[in-house]
């Protein structure tokens, strides 16, 4: 069996699209903004959607 990749990196696109929908729809995160995080996922998981135990990275950034 072989591991697939799976990497995150920061992301703009992400990060315009979240900052519209929390000052539309989450305006008590509205100063929150500058400390989150906004990452995509690159490669190809079969994991993903399922119910997993976090990395130490996810628990890092969440």
């Amino acid at each position: 069996m072989t591991m697939a990749f799976v990497g995150f990196e920061e992301s703009q696109e992400v990060r315009q699209l979240a900052e519209s929908l929390i000052d539309e729809h989450h305006p008590h995160l509205k100063d929150a903004k500058e400390h989150i995080g906004f990452y995509i996922r690159e490669g190809n998981s079969k994991w993903a959607g399922k119910a997993k135990k976090c990395t130490a990275f996810e628990r890092h950034m969440t």
